[in-house]
């Protein structure tokens, strides 16, 4: 009970203290709670739903297949075949309650029901059994204000069909929603799934008995790459055009992509804040029991064993841990719920519910507790060894050597009798000064100045003070400069300080590091999009409008006619080729874009060297990520369709990964001759071009890039809000780190700012000391946090990188400027607080513990 009381009483002492370590483990297990629980939601809801829908190991997609060639299928390694019929069809926006709302093309995936695989579930309604009857998905109702038993109308072969809603359905292949034709963001109110009979759909597209989509599910042990080859083989017969295994797969790969980030994250994140908390209960605990060492030999003398007293002392930051851990416990909660609600916004699984929230609040609170018990016994090891009888007198100086100038009286005299720097009185006097014991104050000039503060005569006229001089050898890099950098004598005060505390310096700017690093990686978070867009909008795709057709089409034919339009000032071709790329045993299946060489539409821009590069005729250009997959570099070679090409320039690139050639080349080497699958176009009125689309029977889609730019902002606007709080969350870790740290110095010093007090410094003078030593740390933590900042980058968008698109691995200027400032906040800050425990000083009694 005695120990209890005395922890209470310690704690309560030091609460602050205390708080912002709270603080920081709370951080820690809401960031574990928060991304583990997140991402076993994921996976948990994922794994369910895939193996429930029977999802399937590889899709392909085929001119046509009668359904007893498929019952025929037959391949060594493949156990099941489904087959069904898939066609894109256009919505009429008159028969929309909303009228469309949009002057955007509305589009819906007409799908008949699988046979096995890639079973649908039924959220609402029923499946259909009369010939008018659909399922759709749930975010096209609710985009355009629709209701089970709506009519909708469809174009199918330019032709006006009515379809009835019965029901809303979710497919496992589909968890992402997004169009093939290169969108990135789901938009489920211009693209969006549909059910219909089997019969219905055939009778539509007039192909009775026949399929062109098919699903594999393969043996045991079997992948695609063991399979592909002949898989191919057996399915070009029927028309193959594309062919993908269930890790390629776009929706697939972005939900995996997203489950694996988050749980990088989780892992490595929540543990920076739980090994700071430690350090800091560390350093705390180790300067509290150098204050309590008469109270220690106490303890001891009444016969409290050396395992009781580390027991208490571990108690400190084990009580600090579980308090730390509600509260990010809470939180975390709190956050796990705001993260499953934007997830349930764009994956569309069922049972996408928290899971496994209990065993990772229970990991958190064991890996608080553990953690701060771990860093309190650390702190308190130094206990074990003490003796009654030593600990009634202060603990003797530590000895530390002086490289003293050559030459000097002061060298000579280090050499007999070297001084002990770590004496309370060493701040405020040199070498030969006599000691400040108890309340003796040093003899003052005529001036009222206390001359060791000045210049005095040590070995010749004008000589610098040698206790200053003489810890030259303790600063990195010589004290001469640090010494002037700093200027008046209380700045040479903090600047030694620093010096002579290094363990204590380096964790405070390993600290404000660590904050500063998180402030401009998260603050990043806020204009990433921003940056993305300035890149892909300004430097590459500067058109305003892109014409994607279905088949390709003769390139002049296709810029003559869409220069026709009405408001279109320029119109260009672009050709997009799906090829395998082969070097050695590796192959990466990847779109080949082909560019004209007098392009002015779209270029192909590097975004790490900033400058736009040429689409050869002679050779292929790749994608960082492409390469990385390929394992290859520029002068490197490269085999598409049997034709070997010499890589010429790899590029970085933010939208889409793949490979870039020069239009006709690339047309040449597939075979198709001078044509294009998309023109681009320069307009002041897109409004006839988009009427023209609608209708067009060769459009696949028609891209707007203004609007494709508000639908990426409104899609990551919930991300950068989220990158506010993480900034804000480095704010406050910053300020913990420096406040603590602050508080461990003022416990290992108030016996030294006492004695300025009583000499007659100010609060201000006083608080300025430290303030000014943690100014000095901060800008050398800030320096060291620019390439750490700059790793955290790289490192995530290592984490998140797929063949759609790549974060940007670079730090704005913006980003920067904002860490500095809420890292100068957070130093402000602390100094304040210290300024008051200055002001709070008991000198006095600090001054009467010695005695």
């Amino acid at each position: 009970m005695t120990l209890f009381r005395k922890a209470l009483r310690s704690m309560w002492r030091n609460k602050k203290t205390y708080i912002a370590c709270i603080l920081l483990i709370g951080l820690g297990v809401m960031l574990y709670l928060a991304y583990g629980v997140a991402g076993e939601s994921l996976y948990r809801a994922k794994d369910v739903y895939y193996r429930d829908a029977d999802i399937a190991d590889a899709f392909a997609s085929v001119k046509s297949i009668s359904a007893s060639q498929v019952a025929a299928f037959r391949l060594d390694g493949i156990e099941e075949v489904s087959a069904r019929l898939v066609y894109d069809s256009r919505v009429d926006a008159d028969t929309l309650p909303d009228g469309g709302e949009t002057d955007q093309i509305i589009k819906l995936r007409l799908m008949t029901q699988a046979q096995s695989l890639n079973r649908i579930t039924l959220s609402a309604g029923s499946v259909p059994a009369l010939p008018e009857d659909i399922l759709m998905g749930q975010g096209f109702l609710d985009a355009h204000g629709l209701e089970i038993g709506d009519e909708v109308g469809i174009i199918v072969k330019n032709r006006r069909v009515m379809f009835r809603i019965c029901g809303v359905f979710m497919t496992p292949e589909y968890v992402y929603i997004i169009d093939d034709g290169g969108s990135l963001m789901p938009d489920e109110g211009t693209f969006n799934l549909s059910v219909v009979l089997e019969e219905t759909l055939q009778g539509l597209l007039g192909m009775p008995g026949a399929y062109n989509d098919l699903s594999f599910r393969f043996g045991e042990a079997v992948t695609m790459a063991d399979i592909r080859a002949d898989l191919e083989a057996a399915l070009e017969p029927y028309g193959l055009v594309s062919l993908t295994a269930l890790e390629d797969q776009l929706s697939n790969a972005m939900l995996t992509t997203e489950i694996d980030s988050i749980v990088s994250m989780g892992e490595s994140v929540p543990m920076a804040f739980i090994l700071i908390s430690i350090a800091l209960l560390y350093l705390m605990l180790k300067r509290m029991i150098e204050q309590d060492r008469s109270q220690v030999g106490m303890l001891k003398a009444f016969g409290y064993t050396n395992l009781q007293i580390l027991g208490h002392y571990a108690s400190y930051g084990a009580a600090t841990g579980f308090m730390g851990a509600l509260l990010g416990a809470t939180l975390g909660y709190a956050l796990t719920g705001a993260m499953l609600d934007l997830y349930n916004v764009y994956f569309k699984m069922p049972n996408l519910v928290p899971a496994g929230v209990w065993p990772y609040i229970l990991r958190g609170i064991m890996i608080a507790v553990l953690g701060g018990g771990a860093g309190a016994v650390m702190g308190a090891a130094g206990v074990l060894g003490l003796r009654p009888a030593d600990s009634m007198r202060p603990a003797a100086p530590k000895y530390r050597k002086r490289p003293a100038r050559r030459g000097s009286a002061a060298a000579k005299r280090s050499a007999s009798s070297p001084s002990l720097p770590g004496d309370d009185a060493s701040m405020i006097q040199g070498a030969g000064a006599p000691a400040i014991s108890g309340t003796e104050a040093p003899a003052m000039s005529a001036g009222g100045e206390i001359p060791v503060f000045g210049k005095r005569s040590v070995g010749g006229a004008g000589a610098a003070t040698p206790g200053i001089g003489a810890s030259a050898a303790a600063v990195p890099g010589g004290w001469q400069g640090l010494r002037g950098f700093a200027g008046g004598p209380r700045r040479r005060m903090a600047a030694r300080s620093i010096s002579r505390n290094k363990v204590r310096s380096a964790f405070v700017v390993g600290g404000l590091m660590f904050a500063f690093a998180i402030l401009a990686f998260m603050g990043s978070y806020s204009t990433m999009i921003d940056d993305m867009m300035l890149v892909q909008y300004s430097r590459a795709q500067v058109y305003d409008g892109r014409l994607n057709f279905l088949s390709p089409v003769d390139a002049h034919v296709a810029v003559t006619e869409t220069a026709r339009v009405r408001g279109v000032a320029d119109a260009q071709p672009l050709l997009e080729a799906p090829l395998r790329l082969h070097a050695g045993h590796r192959n990466v299946d990847v779109t080949v874009t082909g560019i004209d060489a007098d392009c002015t539409l779209y270029y192909l821009y590097d975004t790490e060297r900033h400058v736009s590069v040429m689409a050869p005729a002679d050779g292929i250009v790749l994608s960082k990520k492409t390469a990385q997959d390929l394992e290859v570099g520029a002068g490197d070679v490269v085999t598409v369709e049997d034709t070997q090409l010499v890589v010429r320039e790899v590029v970085a690139t933010s939208f889409g990964a793949g490979a870039f050639m020069e239009r006709r080349a690339l047309g040449g080497l597939t075979g198709w001759g001078d044509v294009a699958t998309s023109a681009m176009v320069r307009a002041d009125d897109l409004t006839e071009l988009k009427e023209l689309a609608k209708v067009a029977a060769n459009v696949r889609n028609f891209e707007d890039q203004a609007y494709t730019r508000k639908l990426l902002t409104d899609m990551m606007a919930p991300y950068a809000s989220l990158g506010y709080v993480f900034l804000a969350v480095g704010i406050l870790v910053a300020f913990a780190i420096a406040y603590n740290t602050s508080s461990i110095t003022m416990m290992e010093r108030k016996r030294e700012y006492s004695t300025l007090r009583v000499l007659g410094f100010h609060v201000g003078e006083v608080a300025g000391l430290l303030g000014f030593e943690y100014w000095i740390l901060g800008i050398v933590g800030m320096l060291f946090g620019i390439p750490l900042a700059k790793f955290f980058k790289l490192a995530v968008a290592g984490m998140v990188e797929m063949d759609q698109f790549s974060m940007p691995t670079g730090l704005g200027a913006r980003d920067i400027a904002v860490a500095i400032a809420c890292t100068c906040i957070a130093i402000l800050w602390s100094n304040a607080a210290a300024r008051g425990q200055v002001r709070k000083m008991d000198m006095v009694e600090v001054l009467k513990e010695r005695e």
